[in-house]
């Protein structure tokens, strides 16, 4: 499969669109596909963005291969590194702007589970989800969700359990939460805005593949009316994942190619 079909290369390439030129980006080295993303933002689209890898400050160069295995290169690459408290007294005081999350399940009122879900046994089965997930999502300036695997698993009408809740229910009562939550679900199939405003219906803002499809996948209702079609991934983003990320590293949250991109890495 040549690189722009990869569904990794064409999520990444959405995943870099989200972000805006003056965003405070955090991303960890546990989700490589949004690291990658995050360094093709800053290599095509906006490179004065400011980039937290876990606590490494603005790290200028580094493999994202080797970065798998050495967490301690990033730190090296990084012009500071900030304390684990240093992190979340940042996110606490509203100074991330964006963050990209890979839970399991979300649904059309932007709630979101990253932490467990039924088995087939009926057991709850406990998940390995992000650090503090639950207050980045009512700190940090805005959540993109993000998942190889556009299916009413992850677009789900109703999760199973709640990690986050999306900005409609969190600013019902009294207290109002200054971030606004997951803004945007990004698949290899599809981008779905959610909005803050009570009962809105989620909005498709682009798609690949036949629209019906997308939209049968979907597990909620979306308004597809001012829906475009994707255009195909540019060669210069093709050309400089390879320069990112030469070995396709962020098939590693793709389930068709991970364990081959595993396997590879670890006979580097």
């Amino acid at each position: 499969m040549t690189a722009q079909f990869q569904a990794s290369t064409e999520l990444c390439w959405q995943l870099a669109q989200q972000t805006k030129p003056n965003d405070v980006v955090i991303v960890g080295v546990g989700t490589p596909l949004a690291s990658a993303a995050v360094l093709l933002s800053r290599l095509l689209l906006h490179p004065q963005i400011t980039v937290l890898f876990g606590t490494a400050v603005m790290p200028q160069s580094f493999s994202l291969a080797q970065s798998i295995f050495n967490s301690h290169l990033v730190s090296s690459a990084a012009i500071g590194n900030y304390t684990q408290s240093d992190v979340l007294d940042l996110i606490a005081r509203g100074g991330v702007t964006l963050q990209f999350v890979s839970p399991l399940q979300l649904d059309a009122q932007a709630n979101f589970n990253a932490s467990r879900i039924p088995s087939v046994s009926g057991e709850t089965r406990h998940l390995p989800g992000s650090l503090a997930l639950a207050d980045t999502n009512a700190l940090v300036g805005r959540l993109v969700a993000y998942r190889i695997g556009h299916n009413s698993r992850f677009l789900t009408q109703e999760i199973a359990y709640e990690t986050g809740l999306g900005a409609q229910r969190r600013n019902s009562g009294a207290i109002h939460s200054p971030g606004l939550g997951v803004v945007a679900a990004v698949t290899e199939r599809a981008t779905i805005g959610f909005s803050s405003e009570n009962n809105s219906i989620p909005v498709l803002l682009n798609y690949s593949g036949p629209l019906d499809e997308v939209v049968s996948s979907t597990g909620f209702g979306i308004d597809v009316a001012l829906a475009s079609e994707r255009n195909p991934v540019p060669q210069e983003v093709i050309d400089a994942l390879e320069h990112i990320d030469p070995f396709n590293v962020r098939n590693l949250e793709d389930k068709q190619y991970r364990n081959n991109t595993l396997n590879d890495l670890l006979q580097q």
